[in-house]
């Protein structure tokens, strides 16, 4: 088993009906690890986003919070884009979905790459049971992070990758507990 405490911002209304009775998912074809609730495992990024919510997502906040969960998951059904077991396997998926999903059922349509991300995930999440989704990216201009680094240490090429935890909208049973912090 895999245990996590992981941070959601949310406005404070939001984040009552949270641990009233659970998370609500709205859909959206570009969801960068598909459709599902996405966590930090960094409280201070959640805390960086509570203060900067995107617009791309509807997000409204005036009395913005955060919401910490406690996950527990079976080991099995993660993927953790992290490790680099994980990241082929999920290179191997992704061909037999491009090949026998995505260009079966999208064919001759005009979709962007972050659609066909979201909907690939998604097809992890049913079909693979998947119940969580570990990804690592990297901004090269990272908005969170002072950007008078000095050369010297740009040398050492050591960046910064953000790292957010996606569970799949239908698996919440996996989030053990719940509190607004």
């Amino acid at each position: 088993m895999r245990e996590m405490t992981l941070y959601h911002a949310t406005d404070e209304s939001v984040a009552k009906k949270i641990l009233q009775d659970k998370f609500i998912v709205k859909k959206n074809t570009e969801h960068w690890l598909g459709n599902g609730i996405y966590f930090y495992r960094d409280i201070s990024l959640a805390n960086w986003w509570k203060t900067r919510p995107s617009s791309k997502y509807s997000c409204n906040m005036p009395n913005p919070v955060i919401v910490q969960v406690e996950i527990q998951v079976d080991e099995s059904k993660v993927l953790d884009l992290g490790l680099l077991k994980d990241y082929q396997w999920c290179i191997k998926e992704f061909q037999v979905f491009y090949k026998d999903f995505y260009v079966v059922y999208f064919a001759g349509q005009t979709n962007s790459i972050e659609s066909m991300r979201s909907a690939f995930f998604d097809y992890l999440f049913l079909s693979k049971d998947i119940q969580m989704i570990i990804g690592n990216f990297y901004l090269p201009n990272q908005p969170y992070i002072s950007q008078h680094s000095n050369d010297q240490f740009k040398q050492f090429n050591l960046e910064y990758f953000e790292e957010q935890v996606c569970i799949a909208k239908d698996k919440q049973n996996i989030i053990i507990n719940k509190k607004i912090i």
